[in-house]
């Protein structure tokens, strides 16, 4: 899906947001709470944080008695949500915390070497920051003609291109020179009026592949069609960004894809918006979702695409569940800011929709914490387990049998540190 709220995207978030002082330091213990640990749950134990870390899960804890407590009973501590799709812009990160997504994959940003400095000093430490941690793939590889070419003179900027006769191991060496995290790649036929966006051909789309694995890379191939999906498949694609909207899978590809293991980042709630759907009122209908929302949250989340085509996210739901039923990865990511969505709490309607799409809670929830973490290589968080950061997420009931418990947050830890939930 094109991210259309592009004035949004073109900005650079270079900075690290400070949020006020704690009442109270990073070492404290959650008792008699149910733990998701990213992968099941663990009922009724106590989770010990010290110094922004994960000391203990255990039940029968001696806790001293000047340790700080707090009472889990009837609730569920997970670990901090992972988005896998997001386009990050100044504001993006801290309305991401607010709603439990502690971590952003961004892909497509127009920033350089500062920002994914600034990206990294933040995701390195255990300071207090008032922002969700961030990685990118800078500007995508893309051919001239290729999306997001077609945005550029609105956004009034050059979007860097790789033409035939250039090369391509230079192009991704650049990007990793500048601190990309991994290579966005563009493979999208979409006919916008009447002319078709460009893609790679075959053959050159396996050679950047290639020369991203050669690099020690990842490779993340944006489709927006089954046969897209195909090729960037056989070309040796590690992830699919958006599930295609045009059929549903085939058993071919379906089979293609399990035996490639290739995960996939569907952006479920960007492609219910597209078929208008009543999600996002729902989502924003839930009790305490409203008052959290910026501004700019509520903006993208009040946009449409000025279109209702039911069958787009019907395909995607049964694709999805086709390809989840055969054992390939499925990640959970929001595709924020485009319309339907704001950053943070879209993530809440994504795992909806991936229960919809026939994942267990269970998985859905696996989808957005340690699966993302594994295939992204994020080693420090994803999971509550011992040494790892405390990035959490505290909510009432028990989202392994109601999805849309993550809804009713009582408490978000970034590092250890309690964030504040109400919007400026």
């Amino acid at each position: 899906m094109r991210f259309i709220i592009s004035i949004l995207v073109l900005l650079c978030a270079c900075h690290i947001v400070i949020a006020a002082e704690p009442a109270h330091d990073t070492s404290f213990a959650i008792e008699n709470v149910r733990v998701f640990n990213g992968e099941r749950s663990v009922e009724s134990t106590t989770v010990l944080i010290r110094d922004g870390l994960i000391a203990s899960v255990d039940a029968e804890l001696e806790l001293p008695s000047s340790l700080r407590r707090i009472d889990g009973t009837g609730k569920t501590l997970l670990p901090g949500l992972i988005d896998a799709h997001v386009h990050i812009f100044p504001g993006a990160q801290e309305d991401a915390l607010r709603f439990g997504v502690t971590a952003a994959l961004d892909l497509y940003h127009l920033g350089g070497a500062e920002a994914t400095a600034a990206f990294r000093a933040q995701r390195e430490s255990l300071a207090r920051v008032g922002e969700a941690d961030t990685w990118t793939s800078l500007t995508a590889v893309t051919p001239p003609g290729g999306h997001p070419s077609q945005m550029a003179q609105s956004w009034g900027v050059e979007i860097p291109t790789l033409a035939d006769d250039e090369s391509a191991e230079d192009f991704i060496a650049a990007r990793l020179e500048a601190g990309a995290d991994y290579i966005k790649i563009i493979q999208d036929a979409t006919v916008i009026g009447d002319t078709a966006l460009v893609k790679f051909e075959s053959e050159r789309l396996r050679e950047i592949i290639d020369s991203v694995h050669a690099q020690g890379a990842l490779a993340v191939v944006h489709v927006s069609s089954h046969e897209e999906a195909e090729r960037a498949i056989n070309s040796g694609a590690d992830l699919l960004a958006h599930i295609f909207q045009d059929q549903v899978a085939t058993a071919e590809l379906v089979t293609l894809a399990a035996e490639h293991d290739v995960a996939v980042i569907p952006t479920l709630a960007v492609l219910a918006r597209a078929s208008g759907t009543d999600h996002v009122d729902r989502l924003t209908a839930h009790e305490g979702i409203a008052a959290r929302l910026s501004p700019a949250q509520q903006h993208t989340l009040a946009a449409d695409f000025g279109r209702s085509r039911t069958e787009i996210i019907e395909r995607a739901l049964e694709s999805v569940g086709r390809l989840h039923a055969a054992g390939v990865d499925i990640l959970a990511g929001s595709d924020a800011p485009n319309p339907g969505t704001g950053h943070g709490v879209t993530m809440h309607q994504e795992l909806e929709l991936l229960v919809e799409a026939g994942l267990s809670p269970t998985a859905a929830l696996h989808a957005a914490t340690a699966l993302p973490a594994k295939r992204f290589g994020l080693t420090d968080r994803g999971r509550i387990e011992p040494g790892l950061r405390a990035d959490l997420l505290l909510v009432t009931g028990d989202p392994t049998v109601d999805i849309t418990a993550t809804r009713d947050i009582v408490g978000v830890w970034k590092n250890g540190y309690e964030i504040e939930l109400a919007a400026d």
